[in-house]
């Protein structure tokens, strides 16, 4: 309730029985630890184990969120947040649009110390259809986390150029104001607008 708290001691109660035989700790970190053949009538008091192989994809720099027509250099920066080094990791990158795979590339990771990062750059991509593209990076390793070895996203990416000049519009230019583009692919145009 308000102002007080709830504390951090789970009871569990076993009734007759006098032993557990499996106990499955799932940490909010997505790590699993499993203690088996635990008497009953006690305290425990658990510590998540250190993670020794953990290498993450920390932040992808592109694709932003930005409507673009041009060339783009997908960038992914991959973090080892593990105790150990890591090596012989790969990053694959994909695009496609409505299943159709547009672009695969695949880097290897350089051998990383615990708590480096690197930034890797992938070769260019020009979008050549306008809608829905699915963009996703994923490390191959073998890791303690694999949760955090995937990154989607789904960008919706358009000329609106194209359509400006389409209409008339002398000078379509490449700020954040109004662009005018049929978004839904209804048939009919669409004011975007964005404050950037």
């Amino acid at each position: 309730s308000l102002g007080s708290t709830q504390g951090d001691l789970l009871h569990f109660g076993l009734g007759s029985h006098e032993r557990v035989a499996e106990l499955v700790v799932v940490w909010p970190s997505g790590q699993r630890q499993v203690l088996h053949d635990i008497a009953a009538d006690q305290f425990l008091t658990l510590t998540e184990p250190a993670i020794e192989h953990d290498l993450r994809i920390s932040a992808v720099v592109v694709p932003d969120l930005a409507p673009r027509w041009t060339a783009m250099r997908p960038e992914v920066e991959v973090h080892n947040a593990g105790g150990q080094a890591v090596a012989e990791a790969t990053v694959e990158a994909r695009i496609s649009h409505s299943g159709r795979q547009l672009y695969q590339a695949a880097l290897q990771v350089p051998d990383l110390a615990p708590g480096n990062t690197v930034l890797l750059p992938f070769p260019l991509w020009t979008p050549e259809l306008r809608g829905w593209h699915e963009f996703s990076f994923d490390i191959r390793i073998d890791d303690d986390l694999s949760m955090n070895n995937s990154w989607r996203r789904s960008h919706y990416l358009y000329p609106f150029e194209e359509v400006g000049s389409q209409l008339g519009v002398n000078s379509t230019g490449s700020g954040w104001a109004g662009a005018m583009a049929d978004y839904d692919e209804d048939g009919d145009l669409d004011i975007y607008i964005s404050n950037g």
